[in-house]
C-alpha cells in the first residue's frame, strides 16, 4: 500500500502544505527536544555525562517518534483499514515540505521582483541561517537557491525514501533525526559532548 500512501502523502503536502490550525508532529518533536535537553543537562556537569546524555536524548526523540508513529498507525488501523491508511498518510505528508519550500522561495522572488528588498532580506533570513542584513539581490538569490537545493534532499526525497521503505514510522524517525540535527547538531561550546 506505500507505493499508494506516499505520492498521496506528497499530494497532500503540495496542495496543503502545513496548515497551522493542525498539531504538527515536526513542532512536537522540536518541543520535546529542547524540554527532554533542559531536563538532561540538569543532570550533567562533566564531558562524558554529556556524552551520555546526547545518546539518550538521541534514543528517547527517535525511539518516541519512531513508537508513537507506529501505534498511532496501529490503532487506526485497528478502528478500520482505511482510517489507518488515512493516519499513515497524514503522517507521512508531515514529513515533506515541498509546499513550504516552494512557498519560501516564491516570497523571497516576490519581493525581489517588487523591489522590496528590505522584506526579501526578512524572508531570506527565515530560511537560511547567516547574516542577510548587507546581502545585496544576487546574495539573496543564492542563499535562497542553495538552501532550497539542500532542502529538497532534507525535505522532499529523504523522506519520502524513508516512506516507502518503511511507512509513516520510518519517515516520522527520519524527521526526528533531521530536526535533532538542526537543533543540537552543532559543534560548538553548547554541543561539542
Amino acid at each position: 500500500m506505500l507505493w499508494l500512501i506516499v505520492p498521496l502523502a506528497f499530494l497532500i503536502d503540495l496542495v496543503m502544505g502545513d496548515p497551522a490550525f493542525l498539531p504538527h508532529p515536526v513542532r512536537i518533536i522540536g518541543r520535546a527536544i529542547t524540554r527532554v535537553e533542559g531536563f538532561l543537562r540538569f543532570f550533567t556537569s562533566s564531558p562524558s555525562g554529556e556524552r551520555i546524555a546526547g545518546c539518550c536524548l538521541v534514543l528517547f526523540i527517535t525511539g518516541t517518534a519512531y513508537l508513537g508513529s507506529l501505534g498511532l498507525c496501529y490503532l487506526a488501523g485497528l478502528i478500520d483499514n482505511s482510517v489507518g491508511m488515512l493516519v499513515s498518510t497524514w503522517l507521512i505528508s508531515t514529513t515533506i515540505a515541498a509546499r513550504g519550500l516552494v512557498d519560501a522561495g516564491r516570497s523571497v522572488y516576490s519581493h525581489l521582483l517588487n523591489g522590496q528588498k528590505d522584506k526579501a532580506r526578512e524572508e531570506v533570513a527565515g530560511i537560511v541561517g547567516r547574516d542577510t542584513d548587507t546581502m545585496e539581490e544576487t546574495e539573496m538569490v543564492r542563499a535562497t537557491v542553495e538552501t532550497m537545493a539542500e532542502n529538497v534532499v532534507d525535505g522532499v526525497v529523504a523522506p519520502i525514501l524513508f516512506a516507502f521503505v518503511g511507512g509513516a514510522p520510518l519517515a516520522m524517525t527520519y524527521r526526528a533525526i533531521n530536526t535533532l540535527d538542526s537543533m543540537v547538531g552543532y559543534r560548538n561550546s553548547r554541543y561539542l559532548y
